[in-house]
């Protein structure tokens, strides 16, 4: 099974979210109903191992602060000189949420480490391919400004991820976190 951790944006902000999914003719956009903020990319994990997860899953100190979108970006960022290929709204606070995140890193260290890499809270807004610089510009110029209200974060879930020809398909396995 393909598996990732994740916490949830609001149904309250998806259609917001969804206001900003148009502009770039070639990207292949979120459907707003899979945004969400990706903590840790566990890969393919064998079924077998689910208790073992599960379990590690439940140590983690429950999340409990009030997160808030604001802003916008890309991967790679602008200032890397490389197309970009992913358009996101920056999820904060991010010290919470990288505190957050390792905890769970040191809870599933006999998962293997996590990808070697800066974490960036945000949600995936979509997938580029040959978009041209000036547009992607021209884009993160218009949303510059996005800020929704807050919400509280209570939990973070456990999805499968099933990869089709239209993009993948997440299914919640579980929530851990909530009182």
């Amino acid at each position: 099974m393909r598996l990732f951790l994740a916490v949830d944006i609001p149904d309250s902000q998806h259609d917001d979210l969804a206001r900003l999914c148009r502009g770039v003719e070639t990207a292949r956009w979120t459907d707003p109903a899979q945004l969400h903020c990706t903590l840790r990319f566990l890969g393919e994990v064998q079924e077998g191992r689910l208790p073992e997860l599960n379990a590690a899953l439940t140590t983690v100190r429950r999340p409990d602060f009030a997160c808030r979108v604001r802003g916008v970006g890309c991967f790679p960022p602008v200032s890397a000189g490389r197309p970009a290929r992913v358009l996101w709204a920056a999820l904060e606070p991010r010290g919470e949420l990288a505190a957050l995140k390792q905890s769970l890193d040191q809870a599933l260290e006999a998962f293997g480490p996590d990808e070697d890499r800066d974490f960036t809270p945000h949600i995936t807004l979509a997938r580029l391919k040959n978009a041209a610089p000036q547009v992607v510009a021209g884009w993160l110029q218009r949303h510059a400004n996005l800020s929704l209200p807050e919400f509280s974060l209570r939990d973070f879930a456990l999805y499968a991820s099933e990869l089709k020809p239209d993009g993948a398909l997440h299914q919640v396995l579980g929530r851990f976190g909530a009182m």
